[in-house]
């Protein structure tokens, strides 16, 4: 059995037609995409807006641009992540901190903005031969599963198009490529509204749900699973109807070393399954994917199931992942085949034509 481990390279290369601003963005592309689509405004995201200025230093007169907001994502949410731990604990402590809620409402901001940005990028795949397809119509000749870090649904619209199918939970279907979404999907929604509700105007109710997400995420019934249709009528206004009737993203943002995936019995699945998927594995194929310290669950799902006779392809940053393959898993692992593209590697796979 074969297991594909795809990250934001993946996606961000899957056809080589785009033009860089039609690609999927990658970790230092977030925001300054977002702003040239229109997406990331101080009129949508206020708090999300304002400390982003904070951290990187623009004074209050100044507009973020696409040219000054080229930044890795992780780190500054991991900034946020780790104020509102501070402010906390002055709080704990006795002290008034009055930033705490600004921390906590930006970082929930997140959750509707990667879904915002991304929807956008995801509806937009069509429907041709692309490197993402020919990985989709290499299951019609050999079995493999994938886990995923990526929140887009590209890979599924790709599957779907050439008349296979996916599955993300552990059922065995024939021709169902297993995907296992580790960090969650901009397609699975929490319907949180008939655990809390509130009677406010809808830019109040924005803040308000957003506050909460980063500290009480609830879980009241099976997750929403939209398909590719209702994905693209569906913005994010269109997340909260009322105060007792709304969606959360069913994500988990790049937080750093803050991401807890125990919030939400769901997610706690979803790793049982990529534990599953990738136990026992023959062969390992890494695409696009950077092996960071701040994924320590993925670090560890790597180091508890790899073994030394694993066979290991490596698409994208070579020299950064063997580097990291060999410090997680303390001895030099089996690096069979080494692609810099994701294109190169697809061209190899056999399809059915």
């Amino acid at each position: 059995m074969k297991c594909i481990i795809l990250g934001a390279g993946a996606s961000a290369g899957y056809d080589d037609a785009f033009s860089p601003q039609d690609r999927v963005p990658t970790t230092n592309e977030f925001f300054s995409k977002g702003i040239k689509l229109g997406i990331f405004s101080e009129d949508q995201y206020p708090n999300l807006y304002s400390t982003l200025k904070a951290y990187l230093s623009i004074e209050n007169s100044q507009k973020l641009t696409s040219s000054n907001t080229s930044i890795n994502v992780e780190l500054f949410l991991e900034s946020l992540a780790m104020e509102f731990e501070k402010a906390s604990e002055e709080i704990r402590s006795g002290n008034l901190n009055t930033k705490i809620k600004k921390f906590q409402t930006a970082i929930g901001e997140s959750y509707y903005y990667i879904f915002e940005l991304l929807r956008y990028y995801s509806i937009r795949n069509q429907p041709k031969l692309n490197n993402y397809s020919r990985l989709a119509a290499y299951a019609f000749l050999n079995d493999y599963s994938i886990i995923s870090l990526n929140y887009d649904t590209i890979l599924e619209n790709s599957i779907e198009k050439i008349y296979c199918g996916y599955n993300y939970d552990s059922s065995n279907l024939q021709n169902y490529i297993p995907i296992a979404k580790i960090h969650g999907s901009i397609n699975w929604l929490n319907p949180g509204g008939r655990g809390m509700s509130f009677g406010n105007s809808s830019d109040e109710l924005f803040e308000i749900i957003t506050g909460m997400i980063y500290t009480n995420q609830i879980e009241v019934d099976r997750p929403k699973n939209l398909n590719q249709m209702d994905l693209a009528k569906t913005k994010v206004r269109d997340l909260i109807r009322s105060g007792s009737d709304y969606d959360i993203p069913i994500i988990m943002p790049p937080i750093g070393k803050y991401k807890n995936f125990s919030y939400l019995r769901f997610s706690e699945n979803i790793w049982k399954f990529a534990n599953s998927l990738i136990s026992n594995v023959m062969e390992l194929v890494f695409i696009g994917t950077s092996i960071r310290d701040a994924d320590q669950e993925f670090c560890d799902l790597i180091k508890n199931n790899v073994k030394k006779e694993t066979k290991i392809t490596i698409v994208g940053d070579v020299a950064g992942n063997k580097k990291r393959l060999s410090e997680i898993l303390g001895f030099e692992s089996n690096i069979v085949k080494e692609y810099s593209r994701f294109t190169e590697f697809a061209k190899t796979l056999p399809i059915v034509n």
